[in-house]
């Protein structure tokens, strides 16, 4: 009897160690903050080449820690590992936006780039609703810096969460803008910037400010008009519609001016607006 009641305690005293355990290395909100942050350092000092695979790394270590818990789903006590889904995604959107250079084809990153595309359509099924939208998103801004035009348009066309209608519409004519001049096809250019003309004149776009995270300038959406503007100008005067040249031209003149009104008191974005207006002669 002795033995069968020592034989009890010891059972228990070996579950009560096993749950205290369980609970001393449970993350507390306070760790689940000083992971991320320390994760994020260590993205931080990777170099260029070792971005993607560090990812990649706490993607797997997620999975495993996610099937571990499926089949014992009762240790799902136990300390996390790395971190979620999301805030995976979170540092893939940083990683984006490293490899954008100053958001330009010609300073972006190509083949890091074209590694966050591979490694992001394995992440996003498992990533929240809205940050699946924001990824969605940066990968069409990378295939926009990659010139790949078509890649853009096919994600875009698939529909983005909480873009509207007109903007993917307006969206994919500027893609398809894009597309023309790099085969200088200036008529083909002026049709699709009229259709984005539309979309910058649109409800939708009434005092919208877009800020780009590359450069960190606030683009007013009267720059937007101003800058497709000429664009339409320049284009169509190559296309010989000297009509649609003048007419445009003039609805780009004052829309810089209240574009360099609103930049007031933000000098990166005057100067870059300026430099803008002084490559077009204005």
């Amino acid at each position: 009897m002795k033995k069968a009641i020592f034989a009890l305690f010891l059972i228990l005293l070996a579950l009560a160690g096993g749950v205290y355990y369980c609970w001393t290395i449970r993350e507390t909100p306070t760790q689940r903050r000083e992971t991320r942050k320390q994760v994020a350092k260590e993205l931080k000092e990777c170099k260029d080449a070792e971005v993607t695979p560090f990812l990649r790394k706490l993607l797997e270590e997620r999975l495993i820690k996610v099937r571990f818990e499926d089949k014992f789903p009762w240790l799902c006590i136990a300390k996390e590992t790395r971190v979620p889904f999301d805030y995976i995604g979170q540092l893939t959107e940083d990683a984006f936006i490293r490899f954008a250079g100053q958001g330009t084809p010609e300073t972006a990153d190509a083949p890091r780039l074209n590694e966050l595309l591979t490694f992001s359509e394995t992440l996003m099924p498992l990533c929240s609703e809205s940050e699946r939208a924001t990824l969605v998103e940066r990968r069409v801004d990378a295939c926009f810096f990659l010139n790949d035009f078509d890649g853009a348009i096919k994600i875009i066309s698939n529909g983005l969460p909480g873009r509207s209608e007109e903007w993917t519409k307006g969206t994919v004519a500027k893609l398809r803008a894009h597309k023309a001049m790099v085969a200088n096809d200036d008529k083909e250019i002026v049709k699709q910037l009229l259709i984005f003309d539309e979309y910058l004149h649109s409800k939708e776009m009434e005092d919208n400010e877009e800020f780009d995270q590359t450069t960190g300038v606030v683009y007013p959406v009267e720059w937007l008009i101003a800058r497709n503007a000429m664009r339409i100008s320049t284009h169509a005067k190559k296309a010989g519609d000297n009509e649609t040249s003048a007419k445009y031209l003039e609805i780009a003149k004052p829309a810089f001016a209240k574009a360099l009104e609103k930049a007031k008191g933000d000098q990166k974005s005057l100067d870059e607006l300026k430099k803008e207006m002084n490559s077009y002669g204005l």
